[in-house]
């Protein structure tokens, strides 16, 4: 029984030993591009302590779980080893090209005999300038000469992030530059984009003074910082940078920060979601103060984020919580906008969701930034779409407001003229009417002299003309209403016998009735427009045609007054402003204005019926 248990020991050890003794990676003279992962095979280094030298004789290399280099939270150093032939008849120069490690360590090792060929190192402590291709990519370039079987050891470091390698990739000199390139460029239209937005948004928040863009300003800042510490860009400025941000231990304050602004964001974004004054602005405001806190903490007293990140995700997870129970509540009441904040969010929060899981699905995190940074860029935009919805509803709500107001001032105008009217009839026409008896039998008083007579005969037709003036007044403002003859009736009657200036009314299609909020602010135009004629231009005629073609709508004001230069609008008071205010917020339509020193005006409105 012992001698089977050796046995099958020793058949054991064997298999150990031809499973991690991997055939060599077969370099054809054409090939540009080789895949290595399924060859590759690794040491776990729990301590760090195993070196160069004690790898060398080291058989217990084994196969990548699952094709993949990602072991999680709980390891910091890595061995990998493969081994490399080159089939070709000339010598060939080949990249490993790395990314997102601390410290890449590289040997190139000559089979059988153990030589040492070259060595490098390389990780993110070592500027841009200082590196092959400077660039945020780790990169090895080695020679193969013909026939040659080199082993390949790599030493990975990684200390505050889960331990994962990608991508993990040979190329030939010239394909490693340009897979460089291609995704350098990549990032650097990631980076124009946010920049843009960054601009965009301060932009807005200049304009506009309002709280929600200062957030989308803030929450653009802080994705941007992400990404350009994660990716070493800050070597394009300095050359030595602090050991906590060159370690990605700040990569947790604007992850926390980019999480509170972003809550912020959408409790101003979905102000249709809930209460300013309630339970759920209190929590809002105690999970951000907890968060400004928790960094306080980590600055004050040197906190290794890696080791307390439990605490930092407990926050991150409350403010998406309460982000996403916003947007729950704006969706329920129907708010557009909510739709478009739904897009956006999505799939972020699904990337951070699958980063905080990295040690379940063991996806390397290089690859989940380069689809978080995607997601970012479309979730900036998606949102820049939703402030321009936001926008286009908030001045759709002031317009209708304003109309509103105004169908109110003209109600409250229009009770004031029907007072007005009553109060001249019943009040002064009945003083007048008094009046008028009184001086008829005192003009049948006989001791009356010639002169006297006179005198009194022509008080008597002044009063009668005084009289009848406020009957027609009080008749106007009574009978005379937009409510009861509509536009172009109540525009003939009361300047029917305009002489100062003379008014012409001519209808040219216009049969039907207007809505209220069109009449009244043509009304209003009108008036303003003969008003202007009478005072300022000195008109003696004024003509406003109503022409009807379809749904459209033109009004025309001719006056054969002095006319004004129109590009000094400054001086011209608060009539042509008013004009300008109602045709646009109140018509919906256009107002042009043809004019010049001694040839008179022309105002046209258009708009649709």
């Amino acid at each position: 029984m012992i001698k089977l248990s050796i046995i099958f020991s020793l058949v054991c050890c064997l298999c150990v030993s031809v499973y991690a003794q991997t055939s060599p990676i077969n370099i054809n003279q054409t090939d540009q591009e080789i895949e290595i992962i399924n060859q590759t095979t690794y040491l776990l280094d729990p301590n760090g302590q195993i070196s160069f030298h004690q790898i060398l004789s080291n058989t217990n290399f084994q196969k990548l779980p699952k094709n993949t280099i990602s072991f999680g939270s709980n390891q910091s150093y890595l061995w990998l080893k493969f081994r490399v032939i080159n089939n070709g008849v000339v010598p060939r120069v080949f990249s490993l090209v790395s990314k997102g490690i601390d410290s890449l360590q590289c040997y190139q090792v000559a089979e059988p005999t153990k030589q040492l060929l070259r060595a490098s190192l390389t990780g993110t402590h070592i500027p841009f300038n200082a590196r092959e291709f400077s660039s945020p990519y780790l990169t090895f370039t080695f020679q193969l000469l013909p026939h040659q079987i080199n082993i390949v050891y790599v030493r990975v470091r990684t200390l505050n992030y889960p331990l994962s390698v990608s991508p993990f990739r040979l190329f030939s000199h010239n394909s490693a530059k340009a897979f460089i390139k291609r995704n350098d460029l990549l990032q650097s239209i990631y980076i124009g984009s946010m920049v843009f937005l960054l601009l965009f948004g301060s932009a807005l928040f200049f304009f506009f003074q309002e709280k929600l863009y200062l957030y989308y300003l803030l929450c653009v800042f802080l994705s941007l910082t992400m990404m350009l510490v994660y990716n070493d860009y800050y070597y394009l400025i300095f050359d030595k940078i602090p050991d906590i941000i060159r370690t990605k231990n700040f990569y947790g304050i604007p992850t926390s920060f980019a999480s509170m602004f972003y809550l912020f964001f959408a409790r101003e974004f979905l102000v249709y979601g809930y209460d300013k004054g309630g339970y759920i602005n209190r929590a809002i405001n105690g999970v951000a103060v907890g968060t400004v806190m928790l960094v306080t903490l980590f600055i004050t007293f040197g906190w290794n984020v890696y080791e307390y990140r439990f605490l930092f995700y407990f926050f991150i997870f409350l403010l998406c919580s309460l982000t996403i129970f916003l947007l729950y509540r704006s969706l329920r009441l129907q708010y557009k906008p909510a739709w478009l904040f739904l897009l956006a969010t999505v799939p972020v929060l699904l990337m951070g969701f699958w980063e905080t899981i990295s040690d379940i699905h063991h996806m390397p995190v290089q690859d989940i930034h380069t689809y978080y940074y995607a997601c970012t860029m479309f979730e900036m935009y998606v949102l820049t779409l939703g402030l321009s919805l936001k926008f286009k509803i908030a001045q759709d709500e002031k317009k209708k407001l304003q109309a509103e107001v105004f169908e109110i001032e003209s109600q409250v105008q229009e009770n004031e003229r029907q007072r007005i009217a009553k109060d001249l009839h019943d009040k002064l026409g009945g003083l007048l009417g008094a009046l008028k008896i009184n001086l008829s039998v005192l003009s049948k008083n006989k001791q009356l002299q010639t002169q006297e007579l006179e005198v009194l005969h022509k008080s008597y037709e002044m009063l009668d003309l005084t009289t009848e003036e406020v009957r027609n007044i009080s008749h106007s403002l009574a009978s005379s209403t937009l409510t009861k003859l509509g536009l172009v009736a109540m525009l003939t009657e009361m300047y029917n016998e305009s002489a100062n200036p003379k008014v012409l009314i001519q209808n040219n299609g216009l049969h039907n009735r207007l809505d209220s909020i069109k009449e009244m602010a043509l009304y209003a135009i009108i008036q303003e427009c003969i008003n202007n004629a009478r005072k300022h231009a000195e008109a003696t005629e004024v003509s406003v045609v109503f022409k009807q073609n379809d749904d459209k709508l033109t009004v025309l004001i001719e006056d054969d007054g002095r006319g004004f230069e129109i590009k000094n609008n400054a001086n011209n008071g608060k009539g042509l402003e008013n004009i300008g205010f109602r045709v646009k917020e109140h018509l919906n339509g256009e107002l042009m204005i043809d004019t010049s020193i001694g040839q008179g005006t022309i105002i046209m409105i258009k708009t649709k019926v």
